[in-house]
């Protein structure tokens, strides 16, 4: 063996690597820390029926136990907030949270209770056992049904659903028509063209220049190029505008009616804004009790003549109330943090909206309060606040960078902003192309691709120009 490789193979590598040991309260720090108000008031309710020893009403003072003797309790049942910053120290790791027994069973009692709305292929089984009761019609119909999307189109194909019930396509196809004439009207149907023609037939629309125009030129009215249509079917354009008003009214999504609709209320979490010059933070507690450990207990835990049993129970349930007390004060410190961070560097936002939005990273606003960004990630994830230009997600204070002619970095949501606000004030009979955009954009300083400026145009759901386009 050459001398080099004996050199190589005597050296001793040394893998140190610092691994965090993840204990279950400081699971339960991290998923506090991640709870909205509302859902940290939740889990305090289910503390306060557990833990005895804490409270949140407003008690005597003498039976309080203020912050010096908090420190004395700690020193005898052990001080867990130390744990804290061993979470802030590290350096991310996987936090999979798993759900307790008792959460899984008060999940299933919420879903039984909860009254479950028809789904559309429920209301189609309902019609088809009305409409026969042939097994192998049935059968059929199933197997249609079951191919129907949430949008109420069938994505199947004939041929593999037949032989995978054993029936003959004739069947599939007779059932499919009959499938069609159920409700909700248009249901079933393979393309948009299909399911709106059957909507116009239901109304009685047959030889209408509105059925027509479905039938035939469908194409040119998604593109917008009524000319085209009116030269074709030789029609006056307000007759041909009627045709389409009529058009406009139809459903393209016969299903979308039993799509369940959840109404989300949000409560900020922080608010945010300038008083006098100056950044005002302030974290809204008003929904978390204000949370005291009961002193009765402390000196119930210091009798002579308590028990071994309740004094190990007691010293436990102490321990548990001081660390959910300083958790909490970190959880509200954290946040204030993070936001009054964020606020710094989009102070602008409060007094001119988006357009003054500015490039921000979580790296930034983690350098900036000396924490982990994956501390800030969680904190930004679902947390809501109030400004004095309506109420966003912490997390909407972040975007990527695009740089300008004048060599200053923009925010993409600001150019976004000033893309919408370009659009908005086009003539409707010649609206602006995307590259009429850029060009715009070029004065104002941004110089962007039209590929950017089409796909920040699609994001804020804007159709193309030749879509924008009304017609005389």
């Amino acid at each position: 063996m050459p001398k080099s490789m004996q050199k190589l193979d005597n050296i001793q590598r040394l893998d140190l690597r610092q691994q965090l040991v993840i204990t279950p309260l400081m699971h339960q720090a991290l998923k506090i820390l991640q709870m909205t108000s509302m859902e940290l008031m939740d889990y305090l309710k289910d503390e306060l029926e557990e833990n005895p020893v804490i409270d949140d009403e407003i008690i005597e003072e003498d039976r309080i136990v203020t912050d010096k003797k908090q420190d004395e309790i700690a020193t005898e049942v052990g001080d867990p907030e130390q744990e804290w910053e061993r979470i802030f120290e590290s350096s991310g790791w996987n936090d999979t949270y798993v759900r307790s027994e008792r959460e899984d069973k008060d999940i299933v009692f919420f879903e039984q209770a909860l009254t479950k709305s028809e789904s559309l292929s429920e209301h189609l089984m309902w019609q088809l056992r009305i409409a026969t009761d042939d097994p192998v019609e049935f059968k059929a119909g199933e197997a249609i049904i079951s191919a129907i999307d949430d949008d109420g189109y069938f994505r199947g194909d004939y041929e593999p659903l037949a032989k995978s019930i054993g029936v003959k396509i004739e069947k599939l196809i007779e059932i499919h028509e009959l499938i069609k004439t159920f409700e909700p009207v248009g249901v079933g149907a393979s393309n948009l063209r299909e399911c709106l023609l059957i909507q116009l037939k239901n109304i009685g629309e047959v030889d209408s220049w509105a059925y027509r125009i479905v039938e035939n030129h469908l194409s040119d009215l998604e593109k917008n190029r009524l000319p085209r249509i009116a030269t074709a079917l030789k029609i006056r354009m307000d007759a041909l505008k009627e045709a389409i008003n009529k058009i406009s009214k139809l459903e393209p999504r016969p299903g979308r009616q039993f799509l369940s609709q959840e109404i989300t209320y949000v409560i900020p979490d922080v608010s945010v804004q300038i008083l006098d010059g100056e950044l005002m933070v302030m974290v809204n507690s008003e929904w978390i009790p204000n949370l005291n450990i009961n002193n009765k207990y402390v000196n119930m835990l210091k009798s002579k003549n308590i028990s071994k049993e309740l004094k190990g129970y007691l010293k436990e349930k102490l321990g548990r109330s001081l660390w959910l007390i300083k958790t909490i004060h970190q959880r509200n410190t954290t946040i204030y943090k993070v936001t009054e961070s964020i606020f710094k560097m989009q102070k602008d936002f409060l007094v001119d909206g988006v357009r003054a939005l500015k490039p921000l990273t979580l790296r930034q606003i983690a350098e900036d309060i000396e924490m982990h960004p994956s501390t800030v990630s969680r904190v930004t994830a679902n947390k809501y606040v109030q400004t004095t230009k309506g109420v966003f997600l912490l997390k909407y204070f972040f975007s990527s960078s695009i740089h300008t002619d004048e060599g200053i970095d923009a925010s993409s949501k600001s150019i976004k902003a000033v893309i919408k606000d370009i659009i908005a004030r086009e003539s409707v009979k010649h609206p602006f192309s995307d590259q009429k955009i850029v060009n715009i954009l070029k004065r104002h300083g941004f110089n962007l691709a039209r590929r950017t400026v089409t796909k920040y145009r699609e994001q804020l759901q804007i159709l193309p120009s030749h879509k924008r386009k009304v017609y005389e």
